[in-house]
């Protein structure tokens, strides 16, 4: 640990020391601005801030105390400023239950309070459809900010104004653009950011806990599902037991079970009589049924014709066993009814890590200086293959060559247009960005 100046804070949870603290996360980098994990440090005139100290200097220098009656005052002093203009919103607030303000000041904070003035109030602000503002309650920790910055790649948020007029918020009236907006909502210590979808539906006490992976891509990320009568009401990210942390979610992954439960989901068939405001409701079975028939009617006149065309039905790999299973049984009953697979490829499939990136994904970047993307976009199509790139990409010596569409990576990358001649010309060794692949060690391919 002294060898890597480890934050004192990091190494006192290594031995099982909880320090309370605000402005220290373990996927974002550290900041030292809310002071609320002081410790005493022995022959030191004041208290020491332990995310800000590395443990060589301070464990060379004396003791530490992280309990002692020094050390309390200190943090009833900073509480104390921390809820100088923070609203009583708790009976109201989405985030009672979850907010870390109210475990501090109920473990660490004063019981009585002597501020007497008006409290400061912030307009809320608009950073889009998911996040939903009381900027009133933001205590300034900053996670939101270096959020955006480090892991989002989206310099959208930022902290502007100097003493009591500090706020959070867009430089300019814009949203927060990004497919990891909604990790916000579980960074805030506070009740600032919550969910703007389900305001005022529900609390933490409420809810079932079941572990589960996200569906909607193909790298198994752990999930937590939060049910209520027997409905998904939230989806926050898991513990990764692979790697030892949490992981970042996408918004999709976030929201994506709206539909299951939605209202506007449509149960019933109908078909338009052609006419205005005219549906015929129908059940499922006879609009198959006029569907069928009408197809069948129309292949047998087509067979007299010696014309007779097939429907042919084209499947993805990601294509559910369910739609599967009936579209196997419409061709067993109707014979001009044809599947065929988009993608053709004959891949080993009997071990795991065959078919999943995610196993080493870790080792093969991490290893890697060159990345080339073939027709794919990670940042929406795998945002944690994005992130991966990113932290990969932020340390250094790293080369992304992208062969498709022009988009926003969050990162510096060489696109080389989406022509069919030039990836040709890659495969057959004609192009210059072909000695990328001989100067380079370990290249990693991904399509």
């Amino acid at each position: 640990f002294w060898k890597q100046n480890t934050p004192l804070i990091e190494y006192c949870e290594t031995l099982g020391i909880n320090i309370p603290h605000y402005c220290y996360h373990k996927n974002l980098s550290i900041s030292g601005n809310c002071r609320m994990c002081l410790v005493e440090l022995k022959n030191s005139p004041k208290p020491i801030v332990s995310c800000a100290m590395n443990a060589k200097s301070c464990l060379t220098n004396g003791d530490i105390y992280t309990n002692s009656s020094l050390v309390k005052k200190a943090r009833e002093n900073v509480l104390e400023f921390l809820l100088i203009n923070h609203p009583l919103d708790c009976p109201i607030c989405d985030q009672g239950g979850e907010c870390d303000l109210q475990d501090q000041s109920l473990f660490f904070g004063l019981t009585k309070k002597r501020f007497y003035s008006f409290k400061r109030v912030v307009l809320n602000k608009n950073i889009g459809p998911i996040v939903k503002t009381v900027m009133t309650r933001c205590i300034h920790c900053t996670r939101c900010v270096r959020f955006a910055a480090e892991i989002a790649g989206i310099e959208d948020i930022g902290m502007f104004g100097r003493g009591l007029n500090s706020e959070i918020g867009t430089y300019v009236n814009k949203l927060f653009q990004s497919e990891l907006s909604g990790n916000v909502i579980d960074l805030c210590p506070v009740g600032a950011l919550t969910s703007k979808p389900y305001p005022f539906t529900h609390r933490s006490w409420e809810f079932k806990n079941v572990t589960s992976i996200d569906f909607s891509d193909g790298f198994g990320t752990p999930t937590q599902l939060f049910i209520k009568n027997n409905h998904i009401i939230r989806i926050l990210p898991g513990y990764d037991r692979l790697n030892h942390n949490i992981n970042w979610i996408s918004d999709k992954t976030r929201f994506s079970f709206d539909g299951m439960f939605s209202p506007e989901k449509i149960i019933y068939s109908f078909l338009d009589n052609n006419n205005k405001k005219s549906f015929l409701n129908l059940s499922w079975q006879k609009l198959f049924k006029e569907f069928f028939y009408t197809l069948y009617f129309q292949n047998h006149l087509l067979k007299h014709c010696y014309r007779p065309y097939p429907l042919i039905i084209l499947l993805n790999a990601n294509t559910s066993l369910e739609v599967l299973n009936l579209l196997n049984v419409l061709t067993r009953k109707y014979s001009f009814f044809k599947l065929r697979r988009i993608e053709s490829q004959n891949s080993n499939v009997d071990l795991e890590q065959n078919y999943l990136l995610d196993l080493n994904l870790n080792n093969k970047i991490g290893t890697s200086d060159t990345c080339w993307l073939i027709g794919i976009n990670p940042r929406y199509e795998g945002s944690k293959l994005n992130l991966r790139l990113r932290s990969r990409y932020l340390k250094g010596n790293f080369n992304i060559i992208n062969v498709g569409s022009l988009f926003n990576l969050t990162f510096s990358n060489t696109n080389i247009t989406s022509n069919t001649k030039i990836l040709k010309s890659l495969i057959e060794g004609n192009n210059l960005f072909c000695q990328e692949f001989v100067n380079s060690s370990n290249p990693v391919l991904i399509s």
